[in-house]
């Protein structure tokens, strides 16, 4: 085996962990030949807040990352200079045999990509070596190494760990995809057969809180149902036409709903971690979303006070960001 062929091994190591994708799928019905997407969106891809909450409401895309790498924490460049190989291997398989797959992913890249790179200079040294005394390239063969074959034993492990865990994730999006169409039909249903308006508004409201108890779906779904969802949402409210009583005792609720995510979206000014304060303020914008209308001289209230704290929150990442890059840089 020649040195070229070592090198490129663990290249394929690299990319194999590197790689990944998620259930595609076009609006209302899946579609297989629909392009496939990474999994694994950083943190600098999250879009700023619209203005107003109409554009909130409409955005075509998620205004923040998709829920599918929640657990997975985007840290600063860590440096391994300090540690022993063995030490590092020892890591790397403490971290392949923990059940949280996303969590872990980026420092067992972190250790894969530095233990590559010793490894292969390693073995460039002894092929180097083995020319200089006149061996043939294509008679080259480098001496076994216990250890680097048990960081190869890691990485594939954790390759098939990670691919188990995509395949779960995807049918986990898809039984949330039928789930939440059979909540549209539901409100379909609700809307063109319930003559009762108090009955409609308590089964309404049932629907709400299923809707928003069902897990995330697939990337490319999430538009489509958001609109439809809203739609029905408002020819609820048109259709039976909801007496100004009940219509008020609806509004005041909401109002308490998005009073509390405002409070809520300020706690996490002060959370230390971006990655949860991100996750947790992308369950607030759904949360907003799914939340019916307040009364018109609150409205535009609350909207700039919960925009107002979401753009903080973009401002903060931003620092963070920058100063991780500035850190990295200081490092090389």
């Amino acid at each position: 085996m020649s040195f070229q062929q070592i090198n490129m091994n663990n290249e394929e190591n690299k990319a194999s962990l590197s790689t990944e994708s998620v259930p595609d799928a076009s609006p209302v019905q899946q579609n297989p030949e629909q392009s496939v997407s990474p999994v694994n969106q950083e943190v600098e891809e999250a879009k700023p807040v619209p203005v107003s909450e109409e554009q909130f409401l409409e955005a075509e895309t998620p205004v923040l990352v998709d829920e599918t790498h929640e657990e997975e924490e985007v840290e600063v460049e860590e440096d391994f200079s300090s540690y022993s190989r063995e030490e590092l291997v020892a890591l790397l398989e403490k971290y392949v045999n923990e059940v949280e797959v996303p969590r872990f992913k980026s420092k067992v890249a972190a250790i894969r990509d530095f233990l590559s790179q010793a490894f292969s200079a390693e073995n460039e040294i002894s092929f180097n070596r083995f020319i200089e005394d006149g061996g043939n390239k294509d008679d080259f063969a480098p001496v076994v190494n216990p250890l680097e074959d048990r960081f190869n034993q890691a990485i594939k492990k954790f390759n098939k760990k990670r691919i188990e865990y995509n395949e779960k994730l995807e049918r986990q999006r898809t039984d949330n995809f039928a789930a939440k169409n059979d909540i549209l039909k539901l409100l379909k249903d609700l809307i063109q057969n319930e003559d009762n308006m108090n009955k409609a508004f308590e089964r309404f409201h049932e629907l709400q809180a299923k809707w928003r108890a069902v897990g995330p779906v697939p990337a490319a779904q999430v538009k489509d149902l958001q609109l439809t969802y809203k739609f029905l949402i408002d020819k609820f409210y048109d259709f039976i036409k909801i007496n100004r009583e009940l219509q008020d005792l609806d509004q005041r609720r909401n109002l308490e709903t998005k009073i509390s995510i405002c409070e809520q979206a300020d706690e996490l000014l002060h959370e230390t971690s971006l990655n949860t304060a991100f996750r947790k303020l992308h369950m607030l914008q759904d949360k907003w979303r799914e939340t019916g209308p307040v009364s018109r001289d609150k409205k535009n209230e609350l909207w700039d006070r919960f925009k107002a704290t979401c753009d903080k929150l973009f401002e903060k990442r931003k620092e963070i960001i920058a100063e991780a890059d500035t850190k990295r840089a200081h490092n090389f």
